[in-house]
């Protein structure tokens, strides 16, 4: 039924050019070495701001009245704008919500009176696509407001429209909340580390003194062993494949780099990228891999894995690393001066972290499954 419904509505559908339905309008940049065009309370936003949230309300810099008038940039109204990128990055768009303006990195669209701007937004995706077939340049490929302005597109009546955008709305509005539990989280998590690690806050019933040790005190005492992966290339993984993680020295995607057939561990690990200004992770218990590129550490006496990975964390956070050079296991044991209280209190606050960790996991996941059925719905009415 509800294919034959789109099928029926589809009929009343008709071709329209992006131009018809919505003014492109460029951008500008206001003399940055004349002060009187800066700070101001105009809006300003740069393709660098644009793409992680569906609305785009607060500029990380704002430009005057004066700075406005004096340069290419337009005013574009709030409600009815839906920032475009259209150079490097061509197509991450948002929302306006405030009026604002933004630099020459974009084509932005303004939609009219018959345009519902949810439904055009939703049509981005569709738009994204014909705009990076037709980009061009030498230095960077770019889209210019003209070749938008003739782009095809599918448009049913206002009407249609509205309820279409209805939807989009929604999504997207539950996307934005996910999105606003996850911001809180992570920035409650770093509080607590810096309370926790900074020793500004204590658990209940712990308060005896910390002794201090370094990485290589610890090994020296046998609590740790410090090691360092293998070679783990993408042809070997391409030979053997499987379903265990082979983790190297990106920061990203929790330092995952594929699956292979083989594991070298089965039990928890700090590890931390060589290559990649020393990035620590906890790994908790299952089996995966490490290359060549990735230290470890293994505790043995006393010691917390997850408290020491986190302590750690907070520690790297702090450094001033030189990401030129290699992180190798003898420059980083004297690098981390570390508090090692009880076993109890270690295990407690390892537990507390690993939790935040949990949630930010499983909320970062419910973003990206909404995300994928917003695309796969928005591919199916506009297919």
């Amino acid at each position: 039924m509800v294919e034959q419904g789109r099928c029926h509505a589809i009929n009343a559908w008709e071709q329209r050019r992006l131009g018809e339905i919505a003014t492109v309008v460029g951008g500008g940049t206001p003399d940055t070495n004349n002060p009187l065009y800066w700070n101001g309370d105009i809006n300003w936003f740069t393709p660098a701001e644009i793409g992680s949230n569906a609305y785009a309300s607060k500029s990380e810099r704002r430009i005057t009245e004066e700075g406005l008038e004096h340069s290419s940039a337009k005013l574009l109204p709030a409600g009815r704008t839906i920032l475009f990128t259209s150079r490097a990055s061509i197509g991450l768009t948002a929302i306006l919500t405030v009026d604002a303006c933004t630099n020459q990195g974009f084509q932005s669209l303004v939609v009219s009176d018959r345009t519902d701007v949810f439904f055009l937004f939703g049509l981005c995706n569709q738009i994204k696509t014909q705009a990076i077939r037709n980009a061009a340049g030498s230095t960077f490929i770019e889209i210019s407001g003209k070749q938008l302005a003739k782009m095809p597109l599918q448009i049913p009546s206002l009407d249609e429209q509205r309820r279409i955008g209805k939807i989009v709305r929604t999504i997207d509005s539950l996307i934005a909340a996910e999105k606003r539990k996850l911001e809180l989280l992570e920035k409650k998590r770093e509080e607590l580390l810096q309370c926790v690690f900074s020793q500004r806050l204590r658990l209940n019933g712990c308060t005896e003194d910390c002794p201090q040790y370094s990485l290589a005190e610890l090994e020296m005492n046998g609590d740790i062993h410090m090691g360092r992966g293998k070679v783990i290339s993408a042809i070997q993984m391409k030979k053997n494949p499987g379903i265990y993680p082979v983790y190297s020295s990106s920061s990203k995607n929790n330092g995952e780099m594929g699956r292979y057939g083989e594991y070298m561990f089965d039990h928890e690990l700090v590890t931390w990228s060589i290559d990649g200004g020393g990035h620590v992770f906890y790994r908790a218990k299952h089996r995966f891999s490490i290359t060549n590129v990735c230290g470890y550490i293994q505790v043995r006496n006393n010691i917390d894995c997850s408290f020491l990975a986190y302590q750690m964390m907070f520690k790297h956070s702090k450094l001033h690393f030189d990401y030129t050079s290699k992180a190798l296991p003898s420059l980083i044991k004297n690098m981390y001066d570390l508090s090692m209280p009880s076993l109890y209190e270690q295990e407690r606050i390892g537990r507390l972290f690993k939790v935040f960790d949990s949630l930010i996991e499983f909320i970062s996941h419910k973003i990206e499954l909404t995300e994928q059925k917003k695309k796969a719905l928005l591919q199916t009415m506009f297919l």
